[in-house]
């Protein structure tokens, strides 16, 4: 049903804008009576007998009987009205444009609203300079209403806008995926995996026991040559369907993979008659290669409105989708639920706000594995006709910013829905029918530099026991070094220990993975000093239980350069010490030893290494550690762990320790 809501979407989105104005329409020709700009008696017989047939509906039989009557009498202004109305209620919107030229062209006073009437329209296929000159015509009148000035004053400012971004182009050269991805049916709605490997798309395919004789399915590419250094080597596989019990015989469409492309999230629309209340989000995960029975989204997330297009986030905490429910601004508007960490279950949605939804429609929504950046539709926002891409930007305190047309011709005066983009941020993928064809298929193109993501890098991890190799479920945390801010906090997979994170390349992270009864694990990552490669890193967490004898290096503890003076962001791993010691009272003493590198005498980095254990310890005194339970020594650079003939090598060798030295 996901084809079918976008016809019906972009019906809607036409039909309402000129609806107000048919009424007006009708009632003006009303106020006509019997005094027509016509003398000729066929005419205006015929045209009566058009008026009668129009109003019971019958389009084909009135369209007729109006052609007669302006074959009588071309200058019939009446009857062109008429015609134009038919057109429009036959959706033949070009002749439409054409029956509103011809009766103004006769007498601009008759109907000035006109004007604005054809102005709309024109707005809605590109003609943008038309639509501005006869915006500024109707202006010209002076008694009409306000609320005609104000919709003629949104208008020309569409119009203005629209024709600045025809005439100032942004680079856009889309590439078909071929028949590999792309079948024989409508393909359309991609959803990428962060690395890359995996490309799912929606198919319309005929099915004679549906209602609509459509049905759509999930189906899935995948990639055999992925180059973090070439974004044309991409060489995907045919592209097949994902078997039952994903696939039923209902519709399933509009999916987000999750990062590391073990759950996905689509719409299912359950009514025969795809009846958009019957449209709800439902998950599905792989287990080895076969994926589970589908499975709703409990709790607040799907409500008895049209629930729909989901896009989860790649840390898999928030999943933002569409819907139509109350509370919102206007049509549809994008919602967010988060997933608590603590109990496993989805919040109640939130609404993304007026920074980002308006009285119109807002749509498709795609959040970028940054986190930062989400690409949505909407017919509301300063657009170039019908549905446009959007993309918005958080600000430091984590609010939207004012969205940013994404420019033409990416954005035209049809409508544009479900574009998402790689994780790179250099590629998006879309659906279009641009090369005449019947069909939609997938296509990709380079994003200019202005609307591009923060390219991420992605880190494949692991957490298992130092001793017996077993994987283990773990919380892990990524703080932003500079603002000691928890970016990312999630668990590891309670089966095989596995986690997958993006993470945006313009900051540096520190990483802490803890679990009961074992010693944390901490490390770092300087992605801002590597922001020219976007290769995956691969990490093994190896969890210390908690015993005497084991011993944890704190990387993340951080002092003034030849200094013992403790820098802020140390505070983040010194409170995971200190609750550490806190939660585990069965630790009766430690010993905090400081090493340096090679760097500088022997004494003067026993002495440095010494005062740098000492801050450790007297910051844990002061949050109420008991003295007893520790000492500190220093160690300079008699115990290196790495190569000093290496700057790296010297950074791994200047580090604090914590080892366990007795039991109670």
């Amino acid at each position: 049903m996901q084809l079918l809501q976008i016809n019906v979407i972009a019906s809607f989105g036409m039909n309402k804008i000129l609806l107000i104005a048919f009424l007006l329409l009708l009632l003006s020709l009303s106020m006509f009576s019997q005094q027509y700009t016509s003398a000729s008696r066929k005419a205006i017989k015929n045209y009566e007998k058009a008026s009668y047939e129009f109003k019971q509906s019958h389009y084909d039989e009135a369209l007729k009987l109006v052609n007669e009557a302006i074959n009588d009498d071309n200058k019939f202004i009446e009857a062109f009205l008429l015609q134009a109305e038919i057109f429009h209620s036959l959706k033949k919107y070009e002749s439409e444009m054409q029956a509103f030229e011809n009766a103004l062209a006769i007498d601009r006073n008759f109907f000035p609203k006109g004007f604005i009437f054809l102005a709309e329209l024109q707005l809605r296929y590109g003609k943008y300079s038309e639509a501005l000159k006869n915006c500024i015509e109707f202006l010209s009148f002076e008694k009409q209403s306000e609320n005609l000035k104000i919709k003629a004053e949104r208008i020309k400012k569409a119009a203005i806008f629209g024709n600045f971004q025809v005439l100032n182009p942004v680079a856009f050269s889309p590439h078909n995926l071929g028949n590999s991805v792309n079948t024989q049916f409508n393909d359309y709605w991609p959803s990428l995996t962060v690395d890359e490997s995996q490309l799912f798309t929606t198919v319309r395919i005929p099915d004679n026991q549906a209602i609509s004789n459509y049905r759509e399915d999930l189906y899935v590419s995948y990639n055999e040559s992925v180059s973090f250094t070439d974004s044309t080597s991409c060489n995907w596989t045919k592209s097949k369907a994902l078997p039952p019990p994903l696939t039923t015989l209902g519709n399933e469409g509009a999916c987000s993979v999750s990062a590391d492309g073990r759950i996905l999230f689509f719409t299912r629309c359950t009514c025969p008659d795809g009846l958009e209340k019957c449209c709800d989000i439902y998950y599905s995960v792989k287990q080895g290669n076969t994926w589970s029975e589908a499975a709703k989204l409990p709790g607040f997330l799907n409500s008895e409105s049209w629930d729909a297009q989901p896009s989860i986030s790649s840390d898999g905490t928030e999943l933002y989708f569409a819907s139509n429910r109350k509370g919102g601004f206007g049509g549809q508007d994008i919602w967010v639920s988060k997933l608590n960490l603590e109990t496993g279950n989805w919040e109640k949605p939130q609404n993304l706000g007026d920074s980002i939804n308006t009285t119109g429609d807002e749509m498709s929504p795609f959040i970028h594995p940054d986190n930062q950046t989400l690409y949505f539709s909407s017919d509301n926002w300063q657009g170039m006709g019908g549905l446009d891409l959007f993309l918005s930007r958080k600000n430091e305190d984590g609010k939207w910013r004012t969205p940013l047309n994404m420019g033409y011709p990416i954005n035209t005066f049809g409508n544009e829905i479900g574009l998402i983009t790689n994780s790179r941020g250099n590629l998006a993928y879309f659906s279009s029918n641009r090369e005449l064809s019947n069909n939609l298929d997938i296509y990709t193109f380079e994003l200019p530099q202005i609307i591009r993501p923060i390219p991420v890098k992605y880190i494949k991890g692991k957490v298992i026991d130092a001793q017996t190799k077993k994987p283990l479920q773990a919380k892990f945390s990524f703080i932003d070094e500079k603002s000691s801010k928890e970016i990312i906090s999630s668990y590891s997979n309670a089966y095989n220990g596995d986690f997958f994170i993006s993470l945006p390349i313009n900051c540096n992270y520190l990483l802490n993975v803890q679990r009961s009864n074992y010693l944390f694990y901490s490390s770092n990552f300087l992605l801002q000093e590597d922001k020219n490669s976007l290769s995956p890193l691969v990490l093994t967490v190896e969890l210390q239980p908690i015993k005497i004898g084991e011993t944890i290096i704190l990387r993340n503890i951080f002092f003034k350069t030849a200094s013992y003076e403790l820098l802020d962001k140390s505070n983040f791993e010194l409170d995971k010490l200190f609750k550490l010691l806190s939660e585990n009272q069965s630790i009766a003493k430690v010993e905090i030893r400081g090493h340096t590198d090679n760097e500088g005498t022997e004494k003067y980095n026993l002495e440095l290494s010494e005062n740098r254990a000492k801050s450790v310890y007297n910051y844990l005194i002061n949050r109420g550690i008991d003295k007893e339970r520790m000492v500190y020594k220093g160690y300079g650079f008699q115990v290196p762990i790495a190569n000093n003939a290496t700057e790296e090598g010297k950074a791994l060798n200047r580090r604090t320790e914590f080892k366990i030295v007795e039991f109670k």
